[in-house]
């Protein structure tokens, strides 16, 4: 009998009680790709396997299921509390979607992550016409109408300066824009020709259906799928998409049965051009909504700091005002002395303590805070902005486009909802840009007078005195910006205010405040405004679509027989899916079921049992490929094995009535905790009680090897 090779026996690096390893062992998961593992540990790391084990990422909440991408360059934890986060395994970014984008409120127990099976074309040796091929042709010439990315005609968006010094990105862009730009998601912004889905089930029977992670499709309830018995809510234990993503199908587990519920996805498969293409466009607009968020927060930042720095400049002014019992702001002093040139003595006193030096540099740091905010404001915020306005045009052309994409639920008035929105923080974009404008020259205007005041002072306190060489005390001086900077408010409250969450205290209507924006102003500040188009665009694409919610159908509910606690896994193949579960110590019950016209041409379930020869228990089952299964167990003689058993031949199902490949497990004293397959990388993963992985390929011979070396 052929026998499997052992490539790797390795430690686990668990933590905690040994029971709680025991579970945390379970959450594992072999990359489709890649040499690599992931599992989740007692302590809530994300850990991979490649030559060692090595930390990748901590979790906040406990680790309830985890799965890879299908190009294994992602990883998808399901956590304790329903949400779902995405990690990049290359560069370690963290991705966490909103709660609306996955409304799960119990712990998510099982995920799958499938890819698109592209379609492949028939020939016309027959010298039939090829109607399916001629349709998908005339289909690609529609899409290239509209799926083409313009932006790169726009000028490019710039991070601004803090995130440029330190490469620091968004959060988003970690995952979804590096997704979406090559190699990951495409080459110059084209979507993938392929859709991939990330199906979530928890523990209540609710479904949720993404695209690529992070966009959301629909949502289907399955807790009725179960009459009531008073056992609680059906739980989620198995999800398996088809390769063509027009079938779901979803083990439901309770107290007393199992139950196998296929749901019709026909949508996902028809309408998945417009998926992917809407998608694209969400993970873009998603990275430009991160942009404007960053510029506004570096913003406030840098505006905070320079307006601190003023404001303990003219502290000293305000304590001598309070020490010689004056009413007067610093503003009105100033004023007072600008106008009609009167000097209280609190005045007197604040102008003789002020240094030359001490001015010089709070002119220098004002206008370095106004540049560095314009800059920000003109070359990221403006950008990014009319960036996102641009495609929020494309989005809604395709909306008004009912016909291809009403079916995914893209809603034209959504979209021209949020368009209003971004149109709206534009404007209020430009107006702080210029408001920040007019701030620099007032600035710059204040301290050259307060230079030349103190110069002034200066000669007068040295008996009439030259100044010093390269003095000037004629310097410009624009009065007219001074008296109506001065008669308002020195440190710009109009300003801070639009980076605060709270309505602008006043709309002053003097020409000094006239923007070319005047007439759409509101009273609403430019953090507000942000925060509107953000709750527009979780409104319109963080939420799951009731359109195609509606679409996911079940069509088939039936009772897996037996209703004790068992083994189960299942498996689709090209025309049909199969249901693998063990009854009672070494039955093995094989289910399946044809599918040639698609879910409502589903025949009847065929059954097939078998005992199988020299197993007295079995402890886990897996579908290896839509051929093979492979099984752990205990034989007649009390060893822990690893076997084959092939279940297809030639269109027909037949099991084998003995195992055809089998491996003893080493040692043997140890239980098995999990078995785990990747049937494209052609290996099997086994997880002992003595917490140690044990890695076999299942396509080579270890004795044919024993035999080649001996030759």
């Amino acid at each position: 009998m052929k026998t499997f090779s052992l490539l790797h026996d390795r430690s686990i690096p668990f933590s905690g009680g040994p029971e709680k390893d025991d579970v945390a062992g379970c959450l594992a998961t072999c990359c489709p790709a890649m040499d690599l593992v992931a599992l989740a540990t007692s302590s809530h790391l994300i850990v991979q396997r490649s030559i060692k084990w090595e930390k990748l990422f901590g979790s906040s909440c406990d680790v309830s299921c985890i799965t890879w991408r299908p190009d294994g360059k992602a990883l998808a934890v399901g956590q304790e509390d329903g949400l779902i986060v995405l990690y990049d395994v290359e560069n370690g970014e963290e991705f966490s979607l909103p709660k609306s984008a996955r409304p799960h409120s119990s712990p998510i127990v099982c995920m799958c992550w499938t890819k698109e099976l592209e379609s492949k074309e028939s020939s016309d040796d027959d010298g039939l016409f090829d109607f399916a091929r001629e349709e998908k042709a005339q289909r690609t010439m529609t899409n290239d109408s509209y799926y083409c990315d313009r932006t790169h005609l726009l000028l490019k968006v710039e991070q601004p300066r803090n995130q440029r010094d330190h490469q620091e990105v968004a959060s988003f862009k970690s995952y979804a824009s590096a997704l979406m730009d090559m190699p990951l998601f495409g080459v110059d912004n084209t979507p993938r020709e392929q859709l991939e889905v990330l199906v979530s089930g928890d523990t209540s029977g609710v479904v949720t259906i993404g695209a690529f992670g992070y966009f959301p499709i629909g949502c289907i309830d399955l807790s009725g799928a179960f009459e009531s018995t008073g056992d609680g809510l059906p739980r989620v234990c198995h999800l398996r998409l088809s390769s063509d993503l027009r079938m779901l199908l979803v083990i439901l587990e309770s107290q007393e049965q199992y139950r196998v519920v296929s749901i019709d996805t026909n949508v996902l498969g028809e309408q998945s051009n417009e998926l992917r293409y809407v998608a694209a466009q969400c993970g873009h607009i998603s990275e430009q909504v991160d942009n404007v968020q960053n510029s506004i927060q570096e913003m406030a930042k840098q505006w905070a700091e320079g307006m601190s720095a003023l404001q303990k400049h003219i502290e000293p002014l305000a304590h001598q005002l309070k020490c010689f019992e004056r009413p007067n702001t610093p503003e009105q002093e100033l004023f007072m002395m600008l106008t009609c040139g009167v000097t209280s003595a609190a005045l007197q006193r604040y102008i003789a303590d002020l240094q030359e030096q001490g001015l010089q540099r709070l002119g220098k740091m004002l206008d370095t805070t106004c540049a560095t905010v314009e800059d920000i404001a003109a070359n990221s915020l403006v950008h990014a902005i009319e960036v996102l306005v641009f495609r929020l045009h494309d989005m809604l052309g395709l909306a008004e486009w009912t016909q291809k994409f009403q079916p995914i639920g893209l809603s034209a008035k959504m979209v021209k909802n949020l368009l209003e929105a971004a149109q709206l923080l534009l404007l209020k974009a430009q107006e702080t840009l210029t408001f920040v404008r007019e701030a620099r020259a007032n600035f710059a205007a204040f301290t050259v007078w307060l230079q030349t005041v103190w110069r002034k002072n200066q000669k007068n306190e040295q008996g009439g005195d030259e100044p010093q060489r390269g003095k000037r005390l004629d310097a410009h001086i624009d009065i007219d910006r001074l008296v109506k900077l001065l008669s308002r408010q020195l440190l710009h409250h109009h300003i801070t205010e639009q980076f605060k969450s709270a309505n602008l205290s006043c709309q002053d209507q003097a020409e000094f405040w006239t923007t070319a924006t005047q007439a759409t102003r509101t009273e609403l500040s430019l953090q507000q405004s942000f925060e509107e188009l953000k709750n527009s665009w979780n409104k319109a694409f963080h939420m799951t679509s009731e359109t195609v919610s509606a679409a996911f159908k079940p069509v088939e509910n039936e009772i897996l027989p037996g209703v004790k606690k068992r083994l189960v896994d299942m498996t689709f193949a090209s025309d049909r899916f199969f249901v693998a579960l063990s009854q009672g110590s070494s039955q093995l019950v094989l289910m399946h079921r044809r599918s040639d016209n698609g879910p409502a041409g589903i025949s009847c379930m065929e059954t097939v049992e078998v005992s199988l020869e020299g197993v007295r228990e079995l402890t886990d089952i897996r579908f290896y490929n839509d051929e093979k299964l492979l099984v752990t167990f205990l034989d007649e003689n009390g060893s822990r094995c690893l076997g084959q058993v092939c279940f297809l031949d030639e269109g027909e199902v037949k099991l084998d009535m003995s195992i055809t490949n089998m491996r003893e497990l080493q040692p043997a004293g140890w239980e098995t905790s999990n078995l785990v397959c990747q049937g494209k990388r052609g290996i099997a993963l086994v997880f002992t009680s003595n917490k140690r992985l044990q890695v076999f390929d299942i396509e080579e011979d270890e004795d044919e090897e024993s035999d080649e070396a001996e030759e």
